[in-house]
């Protein structure tokens, strides 16, 4: 796999986080709630440990660590949200245009940059390892706000 390659898995791999970190918000799926905030705990995290360190210039690593710390900042401040009851903040964030989002949509769009896609000759990426970390039952789902159906 080349840097390019490599790069289209660790956003594949970011994408597959956050379905998996709503589906736990919607109660359909159980998560390591003490690891969100870690940002070495995904499989994006561990690839940037590993390959990333390998592959990027130090300038698109650090921007990027920066980046994909923030997000999972966010994401641990939406559980802290959910457990003090503050529905309406924690629903702001995860909105189209909430903190979550947001942050999700900086990370990817700078790794999309083309002058990150540039050919590699490094050796070949391997896939990281799969989450040991043992899961939690999800918090009770974010309720409706008023004269909402739930999903």
């Amino acid at each position: 796999m080349g840097l390019k390659a490599d790069l289209d898995y660790a956003i594949q791999e970011h994408s597959a986080w956050k379905t998996k970190f709503r589906d736990f918000l919607n109660g359909k799926t159980s998560l390591n709630v003490q690891s969100i905030g870690e940002t070495d705990q995904c499989k994006f995290g561990q690839w940037l440990e590993g390959e990333g360190k390998r592959l990027l210039p130090q300038q698109h690593l650090d921007e990027i660590v920066k980046l994909h710390t923030e997000f999972h900042r966010i994401a641990a401040e939406v559980i802290r949200k959910i457990k003090q009851k503050d529905f309406a903040g924690a629903r702001s964030d995860i909105a189209a245009e909430g903190a979550f989002n947001q942050a999700s949509l900086a990370l990817v769009k700078y790794m999309s940059k083309p002058s990150l896609h540039a050919p590699s000759k490094n050796a070949p990426a391997s896939a990281p390892a799969a989450e040991t970390q043992p899961a939690e039952k999800p918090p009770s789902p974010i309720p409706p706000e008023d004269g909402q159906k739930s999903e």
